[in-house]
């Protein structure tokens, strides 16, 4: 979804926003800096243009360890 649609979606439907990543990486792979990127990068866009981002984050590909996930509650 573009940026308008995505916002003409919440205000349709009063959804809530979730993170996501940057990029669409696979977080297992990524050194620890880029998965922090991804993960930071993605909920600092959405919150700088939506009111209500909520902390929860849509793993790529369903693909996460242990370390992805600790990482990615960081700031998710």
């Amino acid at each position: 979804m573009t940026e308008p649609e995505l916002a003409g979606f919440v205000a349709r439907t009063g959804a809530q926003i979730g993170v996501h990543t940057v990029s669409h990486s696979a977080l297992p792979f990524l050194p620890d800096h880029e998965l922090l990127d991804e993960v930071r990068g993605c909920h600092d866009e959405l919150r700088a243009r939506f009111r209500d981002v909520v902390p929860h984050l849509a793993v790529p590909f369903g693909l996460f360890d242990a370390r992805s996930l600790r990482l990615a509650a960081r700031r998710a």
